[in-house]
């Protein structure tokens, strides 16, 4: 077993690993880095608490009052950070009575580069429904996951054209100018746990009211928004000072709580959620985060980890996007959406049986033992 690091020792190791990052970058010949990592099958598969399911119950019921759906998702992880629970749930599409619009937040923690862009129009090409008569074809199995616009926003630490919520506040204005209600437009902000709900609702009201005290509390950590929040208006009625004809009362944006998947199948997955902050620091050990982000680095010391992990949420050491965005992941991403929603539980069931079903083959001498 590791001794407990002392401070002088969790510095030194700090230095050691900010070295290590700064020769990946630099593409020192003496670092070899893994091509692959093996994640471990034992580490935590959920974080579906009893506030995501009451919340999401929550939304449910309120849907009769809302008229957009804003979407939140974490630009560093872009496919992952999506959970199709929600997307089912709430019935959120580009055509139906409720729209959504997708914001992939966090944009200016990932690196500027032409990859990076590139991504961003994958995501763009892919979710964006094309406007009645363009001609512009869209697959009608992909018209359900749709969006009516797809934005992408920094997380406001830097300034940065991302960051600009001019764009959106444009859209959600037009979105309710159409529909011209005497009682304006409501519209509910969901996504997974710390995917910056709560933040864009603060900047959205800062914005388009010139509030800036947090209408919503924010945090770190994923779990500060526990129930829904009452409606924040963030542009002003037609009768109100800035106010435009079409907007009736104004526009009003509710919070949500946070809802994660009920299980992550895949283990990198999980890690990858850990990462970005979608799940409780403790839940995945930061050793394993670390390890993971570093690829081949060998700190294992828990003082360490928790540096690095931190270091690289904030975009200090070095940016990157987790997930591994192209025309045909996407398409797989929304073919695993539609595999059967189960819980914990009910994994661990069917890993049981799985394991009982190889071992009675073997018994029979149908497998061969390289099997198991």
């Amino acid at each position: 077993m590791a001794t407990p690091p002392t401070t002088s020792s969790a510095s030194a190791l700090a230095r050691t690993v900010s070295r290590a990052g700064a020769l990946m970058t630099a593409g020192s010949v003496g670092f070899t880095p893994r091509t692959h990592y093996e994640v471990s099958l034992n580490i935590p598969r959920s974080y579906y608490l009893g506030h995501h399911h009451a919340g999401l119950n929550k939304m449910r019921q309120s849907l009769t009052n809302v008229g957009l759906i804003i979407e939140c998702r974490d630009f560093r992880l872009p496919i992952t950070s999506w959970n199709p629970l929600i997307e089912q749930s709430l019935g959120c599409a580009a055509e139906e009575e409720r729209a959504r619009i997708i914001v992939y937040t966090k944009r200016d923690l990932a690196p500027d580069t032409e990859q990076t862009k590139q991504v961003a129009q994958y995501l763009r090409e892919f979710y964006t429904l094309p406007p009645p008569n363009s001609g512009v074809p869209y697959p009608p199995e992909l018209r359900r996951h749709a969006a009516r616009a797809v934005l992408f926003l920094g997380s406001g630490r830097t300034p940065s054209h991302s960051s600009s919520l001019s764009p959106l506040l444009e859209i959600i204005k037009h979105y309710a100018i159409s529909r011209d209600s005497l009682t304006g437009l409501r519209c509910m902000v969901v996504g997974m746990p710390n995917a910056g709900k709560s933040t864009l609702l603060n900047r959205l009201r800062g914005h388009g009211m010139g509030r800036f005290k947090k209408a919503a509390q924010t945090g770190a950590q994923p779990g500060v928004t526990r129930k829904l929040g009452t409606p924040v208006r963030i542009l002003p009625g037609e009768d109100m000072e800035g106010g435009e004809p079409g907007l009736g009362e104004g526009v009003f944006v509710v919070d949500t709580p946070g809802v994660f998947i009920p299980y992550v199948s895949d283990p990198e997955a999980m890690v990858k959620l850990a990462l970005v902050g979608c799940v409780k620091d403790g839940i995945v050990p930061k050793e394993t985060l670390a390890d993971y982000l570093l690829e081949g680095g060998k700190p294992n010391l828990e003082a360490a980890a928790e540096w690095v992990v931190q270091e690289w949420r904030r975009g200090d050491l070095g940016k990157v996007v987790l997930d591994e965005v192209t025309p045909e992941t996407l398409v797989r991403a929304v073919a695993k959406s539609k595999e059967e929603v189960i819980s914990l539980s009910q994994a661990r069931k069917r890993e049981k049986l799985a394991r009982l079903a190889k071992r009675e083959q073997r018994f029979l001498g149908l497998a061969a033992p390289d099997d198991f």
